[in-house]
């Protein structure tokens, strides 16, 4: 059964899933609008496939909009599932009113369930989680390899117009408006500053590195961590 079977059956019925660690190591990537986040989660799955260790070089998944349609499956609507994929945060006004007239914090519900499938995944194993908060839910996971990507805003533009076939002044809208959604909701639920490079293992500028450089770096990480997770036999 892989990774997104168990994740589907543990939004029908938690309990029926034995939820263990495998000893297989996951990476969480985080990143600015337009950095490159995607790019590098498939060279490293691409990589991978070319890893000559047979427990590493099969078996891995990436998880974001995957994740994100999943869960709007459960969920329910084509709305959610937009918002989840753009990581919309609803702040200020716009929550209070919707708590006010449904009598639930719909947002802080469903970010939970996201949080806790992100720890599914991570015990799990061979994914890579973009953005999602996933470099926060993984704080002390010690087969979690957490990333950072950032990159010049020019250079971001350039990559998000390319992508998304807007005006330049839109498309610069539409980075800031993601930026500053996921930073508020780091800030808001685990009281941390996005920036801080404390939060994670490895931070590249994504406009100076090569991508393919940066994945044989991720890969030989997940090689070394693959010999600490193992169980250490008795003298």
């Amino acid at each position: 059964m892989n990774q997104a079977e168990i994740v589907r059956r543990f939004l029908q019925k938690r309990e029926d899933v034995d939820i263990h660690e495998t000893g297989f190591p996951c990476v969480a990537i985080s990143r600015q609008s337009g950095a490159g986040g995607h790019f590098l989660g498939r060279e490293i799955l691409r990589q991978l496939l070319e890893n000559k260790r047979a427990d590493l070089n099969s078996g891995w998944e990436m998880f974001d909009q995957k994740l994100c349609a999943m869960l709007a499956q459960h969920e329910g609507g084509e709305a959610l599932f937009q918002s989840l994929l753009n990581e919309e945060y609803r702040r200020g006004v716009h929550q209070s009113v919707y708590e006010m007239l449904v009598g639930r914090p719909e947002q802080y519900d469903m970010q939970k369930k996201i949080f806790e499938v992100i720890r599914l995944l991570a015990l799990l194993g061979k994914v890579i989680i973009i953005g999602r908060g996933a470099v926060c839910v993984t704080q002390g996971m010690p087969q979690t390899i957490r990333i950072r990507l950032i990159e010049p805003e020019k250079l971001r533009l350039q990559h998000m117009i390319e992508i998304l076939q807007k005006p330049a002044k839109e498309v610069l809208q539409i980075m800031h408006k993601q930026d500053r959604d996921r930073e508020q909701m780091i800030r808001t639920f685990f009281n941390k500053d996005i920036n801080d490079p404390l939060l994670y293992d490895l931070t590249w500028n994504t406009g100076t590195v090569d991508i393919q450089e940066m994945a044989a770096a991720v890969i030989k990480m997940l090689e070394m961590r693959m010999e600490r997770l193992k169980p250490k036999r008795p003298a």
